[in-house]
């Protein structure tokens, strides 16, 4: 796969461009005229953001991805020449532009594979979902290749939070820093325990196992899905544990880039977290019933209702 950053400055574009047009045209008084252009708007952003993404990592998957992304652009510039406004027509143009760079990373050869497009999954309406799927799952098994453990939960109130940290992975901890400000940092969660309680790995040297300490043990974690609108909010104690069976359980590629030296790491160490309070939101419905959903309220003066909402005390 050939390097060229026009081609994925084109693709990152036309995901803003599309991302930002959804949007506004979500706030239309006339809404119903434009469900159409929304979705497709909502799907090319998807597609460009994810092709761009397999890009520039040169992944072959590109090549796959592409043609699905043609296809959908073609949709979205097509039904952006049913409007007049400048938006729609900056959207065609991009459009056009985004099918020009996906047909070159269709024509570049991958030495002795052949020079003819792949071949793309079939959809409907709304290309890729499926491809989109796959591809986040073979990464997910790349830095989880035992799958990240989440066990049965001696408090049941506490399955659903399980099911939704399994399916995120990646939280959000905020700790206290020693002028009192709120900081966070992305940690990968490699276990939550039969206790609900969550285990990170971490450096011994690390300014937040400090922080940790001072500040009377206090954490809170965060996940977010926002393409599912998913979410959840852990607050609870932490503390460090030096625990090198504990370690070697948890072990996995995924923190090689962390600790290049390995689980012998001396620096390797282990932050546990218990929960005190809990609480998530889950909208149960996919991103395209929500955007259904926030329109008709717009338009009869409902209020949204954003899916189940539920606090859970430890």
């Amino acid at each position: 796969m050939i390097w060229n950053k026009a081609i994925y400055d084109t693709l990152t574009g036309c995901a803003a461009l599309c991302d930002e047009t959804a949007t506004e045209s979500s706030r239309s008084n006339d809404i119903e005229n434009w469900y159409r252009f929304i979705f497709l708007n909502l799907d090319c952003a998807d597609l460009c953001r994810q092709v761009a993404m397999l890009y520039v990592r040169g992944s072959e998957n590109t090549r796959l991805l592409a043609q699905a992304c043609i296809d959908v652009c073609e949709k979205c510039a097509g039904e952006a020449q049913q409007f007049s406004s400048e938006r729609a027509q900056q959207v065609y143009a991009m459009c056009q532009q985004t099918i020009l760079s996906c047909s070159k990373i269709l024509s570049m050869s991958t030495g002795d594979e052949p020079t003819a497009p792949m071949q793309a999954t079939p959809a409907s309406l709304f290309y890729g979902i499926d491809l989109r799927d796959a591809l986040y799952n073979q990464t997910s098994n790349f830095f989880y290749p035992n799958g990240m453990e989440t066990q049965t939960q001696h408090n049941p109130q506490l399955e659903k939070v399980k099911e939704m940290v399994d399916d995120i992975r990646i939280a959000m901890m905020t700790t206290v820093d020693e002028q009192g400000n709120l900081v966070s940092r992305p940690m990968a969660c490699m276990q939550m325990d039969a206790d609900g309680t969550l285990w990170f790995f971490t450096q011994k040297s690390s300014p937040k196992v400090d922080q940790i300490q001072h500040n009377e043990n206090k954490v809170n974690l965060s996940f977010a899905n926002v393409s599912d609108a998913d979410y959840v909010s852990i607050s609870g104690t932490s503390q460090e544990v030096d625990n090198r069976a504990k370690i070697d359980e948890l072990w996995s590629d995924m923190a090689k880039p962390w600790f290049p030296k390995g689980k012998d790491d001396p620096e390797l160490t282990l932050l546990k977290v218990q929960p005190e309070l809990a609480e998530y939101w889950d909208s149960n419905d996919s991103r395209i019933v929500r955007l259904f959903e926030m329109a008709r309220a717009a338009v009869t003066g409902d209020t949204y209702k954003e899916g189940e909402n539920v606090k859970v005390s430890l």
